[in-house]
């Protein structure tokens, strides 16, 4: 109902999580939530291994390609990757902060 009256707007951020903001304020969503355990251990990886494939860090995490490639996807919105796409593999890179 709040939000039909404009008063309250949700956001679904990530998997896990749906917040509601006073209408027309937008929360920088970096202080609403962190990054998981995962995708820090995902970030550690891409920095020591500059230009690894999706399958390499599944292969070292240990976890399904569809995970990684999931959490990948969340950390480049975030701006914490960024991708370079050559042929069919896209190699993963640690932006600058």
């Amino acid at each position: 109902m709040l939000e039909k009256l404009e008063l309250v707007k949700s956001q679904r951020v990530g998997i896990q999580y749906l917040i509601f903001r006073p209408y027309g304020i937008r929360v920088p969503e970096e202080k609403v939530i962190p990054l998981t355990k995962l995708q820090k251990s995902i970030m550690e990886i891409v920095k020591e291994n500059e230009g690894i494939t999706q399958k390499e860090i599944a292969d070292r995490l240990g976890k399904k390609q569809q995970t990684i490639s999931y959490n990948l996807r969340e950390l480049e919105r975030r701006g914490k990757i960024s991708t370079e796409k050559r042929g069919r593999e896209r190699r993963y890179y640690p932006v600058e902060e």
